[in-house]
């Protein structure tokens, strides 16, 4: 019994140095990691790091730290084990106080809850009334609780004093983030943020830090893989050198360089290097790797809350080079992270548009119809995480009627009750596309068919949710309402057999208050 006692408690007396080893090591691989990001670090720390340094930072340590101070090349491989949970995730975005944003927002959020997203929403919202705001907290508490909401000022007009005034209302992205980053009540604790924008729709839940597979989309097109979760990565990098990691200095986002290219660090004449003098490091193919970068973007709260004042810093010198660039806020965002040393890995198939340069080659392996008759939209594997509607999908059915889906061609007043709701396009769209001859048309046919009934079914589902709650006396379910691009957005124009019907802003047969703005 006595040699028992003596080796149990030697075990424990081991296991407490290697407990204050790995203390230790994190405590110095901390303090080496403050230093480079802020030049200087805690004395605590620092006397606390030595007096418990006992072995060398292990590998993983040695593994971040080579991350955070390289300048160019490949990350090292990271860990593919979680460091956090799901419930990390804090997902974010702003918008105005309009009713084209209430409306994309409930869309949103509802989408959100159907997933099963893990983690916590927020909308911020810019530029409402004390009367707007108490109606949009009404609304949030009814009819989408798990969201929270942060108001702020409109900051399209003159975000900054030392401007002239401007009619820019991305403005709003950048400073209304750090508005809520800073002052949020309840404080921002989760340890992921997620950028998103109102226009976004939840297709699967949305998870990184889980080691999923990255791939090249030749790996999907050549049946090399199976049907389980992946990323596909079009950059230059070896695969093994890629990760779906996000840490403090390594972040994710959808690649966007189709639109932004080289971010115009290919020119040495380009703004970026006078509004950035700290940029001249960076060249065209530095940043095609790591700063081709659009929404979702996936960062630590520590690399937003370091970042965020470059930020909103960049957006306004852009802007103010090129008043005419409605893209001035993403090269904003651009350089705030090369500021801050912050990189991003791009994949090509986290949230997608028809802009070309993404992944839509799964469209090819669908056994599925997108634009069956049930009205669930498809949650395939293959499926992306999520859609971006800032682009407009079309198709054309058996009749050679056509279909649209966009953004701007939604009334308004889409979610009052008396209001009709998207007509849902037949079967025959996905089927045309796929007798369409040519190869090329083909993909893209059935990429706009996925994406323009994808879209409808998921308007719908939110519509038929809210109206079931809001709607105490009924609400219409015809889906009747079919876009079409020669009207102005703000005209419900349902085009019934006979004649238009529009609907004021009135809506008499509304008993909802909500369904005035909503």
């Amino acid at each position: 019994m006595r040699y028992v006692m003596l080796a149990a408690f030697a075990l424990l007396v081991v296991g407490y140095c290697a407990n204050l080893v790995n203390q230790a090591n994190l405590l110095q691989f901390r303090a080496e990691e403050a230093t480079m990001q802020h030049g200087a670090v805690p004395s605590d720390m620092q006397k606390h790091a030595a007096q418990h340094r006992m072995a060398e930072p292990t590998f993983d340590d040695q593994v971040r730290a080579q991350a955070l101070r390289a300048h160019h090349g490949a990350p090292t491989p990271a860990p593919t084990t979680q460091p956090w949970s799901d419930d990390e995730f804090h997902f974010v975005f702003s918008s105005t106080c309009s009713g084209y944003q209430h409306w994309q927002s409930q869309v949103l959020a509802d989408s959100f809850v159907r997933v099963n997203q893990h983690g916590r929403l927020t909308r911020i919202v810019c530029g409402c009334s004390t009367e707007q705001e108490e109606q949009v907290r009404n609304h949030v508490a009814q009819h989408a609780p798990h969201m929270r909401v942060h108001f702020t000022r409109n900051f399209n007009e003159q975000p900054v004093d030392y401007i002239e005034k401007d009619s820019y209302s991305p403005y709003n992205k950048p400073f209304g983030l750090r508005d809520w980053i800073k002052h949020a009540h309840p404080p921002v604790t989760e340890k992921m943020i997620v950028f998103v924008d109102p226009d976004f729709l939840f297709n699967r839940r949305f998870v990184l830090n889980h080691g999923t597979r990255v791939i090249r989309d030749t790996d999907v097109e050549s049946h090399k893989t199976s049907h389980e979760p992946y990323l596909i990565y079009s950059g230059a990098r070896n695969l093994s050198d890629v990760s779906d990691l996000v840490s403090d200095g390594i972040a994710v986002a959808q690649r966007w360089s189709g639109y932004l290219g080289s971010s115009g660090f290919g020119d040495k004449e380009n703004s970026n290097f006078k509004v950035c003098p700290e940029c001249s490091h960076v060249d065209g193919e530095y940043a095609e790797e790591y700063l081709s970068t659009g929404p979702p973007y996936v960062l630590t709260r520590h690399d937003v809350e370091a970042f965020v004042d470059a930020y909103c810093n960049m957006t306004v010198a852009k802007r103010s080079h090129h008043r005419d660039d409605w893209m001035a806020e993403m090269y904003g965002y651009v350089l705030g992270i090369v500021k801050n040393n912050i990189r991003h890995t791009m994949f090509d198939n986290l949230a997608l548009a028809p802009k070309g340069d993404e992944y839509w080659g799964f469209v090819d392996y669908m056994t599925e119809n997108p634009c069956s008759a049930d009205p669930e939209p498809l949650r395939m594997t293959e499926t992306p995480l999520m859609m971006h509607g800032c682009l407009s999908y079309t198709g054309i059915d058996h009749l050679g009627e056509e279909w649209r889906y966009y953004k701007q061609l939604v009334p308004e007043d889409l979610f009052a009750c008396d209001s009709w709701m998207l007509a849902q396009p037949p079967p025959s769209v996905w089927e045309n596309a796929l007798n369409t001859s040519d190869p090329e048309k083909r993909r893209e046919q059935k990429m706009h068919a996925f994406g323009l009934c994808q879209w409808i079914k998921s308007v719908n589902l939110a519509l038929g949710d809210f109206k079931s709650k809001a709607c105490r006396n009924g609400f219409n379910t015809n889906k009747k309402l079919k876009l079409k691009s020669d009207r102005p957005a703000s005209h419900l124009n349902v085009q019934p057999e006979d004649a238009d019907w529009r609907v004021n802003n009135t809506h008499p047969f509304s008993d909802s208050p909500l369904g005035k703005i909503w």
